[in-house]
């Protein structure tokens, strides 16, 4: 230690490897120097105690930290996935679903601004879908309303208008509808041609409005008469009419034929020029085939035809077959 020193502090190996710390320091006013020897272990421990206190703070302070950090990312994560979980079942259908979120932080501001969204939303929908069901119901309206006109304008286009029964156009078709299924089934297909006995003289005596009028009550009488829904009476020209029965063997069309000829007869319409009762009468024909590809629907028609000559020729207000 020189002069200008008033102290100094040294290590020094003393015994074994045990490190000494010491320290000398002169007296202001005396010509004496203190000598102060002490374990190096020894002198430090105070500082190592501060150190082992300060980093068992440190290590306090960091839990705290985290502890409050951990806090307040539960308070804000929490809000929002819940915020995350109300939007998601919102967009899934579910409208009526709102946010319960009263705080006057930015989530709550969120949440206010998500249901005054979802409300408008769903009054948006509803409205919409009021309007949907609305028109939809218009639609459905308007094509009842076209359906209608359709079955109407297609009964007109099939019916005759006079006698209301079934026109020539619609006994074609049926004619080939039948003649196709019943081929098809091997089935038997009936028809029966009749034809008003002197007509023309009647219409003269009687005019064309006694005529039609005639017309009517016989179409009305044969309509009654064959009432099985597949059956149908036609309007075939004129003053002669068809009754088209599918799955009717001759037979059968024989018992038709003879409770039309009868129920006419009940009728009793006046025909003063009638050579053959003084009454309005018919004479029919009545065929029979069980319908084949090769075959033309028309051979039907024929040969009903030429069994209504043959009653005609035999005298009229009869029935033949053919």
């Amino acid at each position: 230690m020189d002069n200008k020193q008033s102290y100094l502090i040294a290590s020094l190996s003393a015994t074994g490897n045990q490190v000494n710390l010491i320290a000398i320091a002169r007296l202001k006013y005396k010509p004496w120097s203190v000598l102060f020897a002490q374990p190096l272990a020894v002198a430090l421990a105070p500082l190592e105690k501060q150190i082992r206190d300060a980093m068992f703070l440190f290590a306090i302070i960091a839990s705290v930290v985290t502890i409050i950090a951990f806090a307040i990312g539960q308070l804000l994560t929490q809000p929002i996935i819940y915020l995350t979980n109300i939007v998601f079942q919102f967009t899934a259908g579910n409208l009526d679903i709102r946010a319960k979120v009263s705080s006057k932080d930015e989530i709550g501001q969120l949440a206010k601004s998500f249901n005054n969204m979802a409300h408008q939303l769903q009054i948006s929908f509803e409205t919409l879908e009021q309007r949907v069901q609305e028109r939809t119901a218009e639609l459905l309206i308007a094509k009842e309303k076209a359906e209608d006109a359709n079955q109407k304008l297609e009964k007109l286009v099939n019916l005759d208008g006079l006698t209301q029964v079934a026109n020539r156009r619609c006994f074609d078709g049926r004619l080939q509808a039948e003649w196709k299924r019943l081929a098809r089934e091997k089935q038997p297909l009936s028809l029966i041609l009749l034809d008003v006995d002197k007509f023309k003289s009647y219409n003269d005596y009687y005019g064309h409005l006694g005529g039609d009028d005639c017309l009517i009550r016989i179409a009305k009488t044969v309509q009654q008469t064959v009432y099985r829904p597949a059956d149908l009476v036609a309007r075939y020209g004129g003053e002669e009419f068809s009754v088209l029965l599918p799955n009717t063997d001759l037979a059968g069309s024989i018992k038709v034929a003879q409770n039309i000829q009868q129920a006419i007869h009940d009728q009793a319409i006046p025909h003063a020029r009638s050579d053959v009762k003084d009454i309005v009468t018919l004479s029919l024909g009545i065929t029979c085939v069980i319908p084949t590809y090769d075959i033309k629907p028309d051979t039907l028609i024929a040969s009903a035809d030429k069994a209504l000559y043959n009653a005609k020729e035999k005298g009229r207000d009869r029935y033949c077959t053919h």
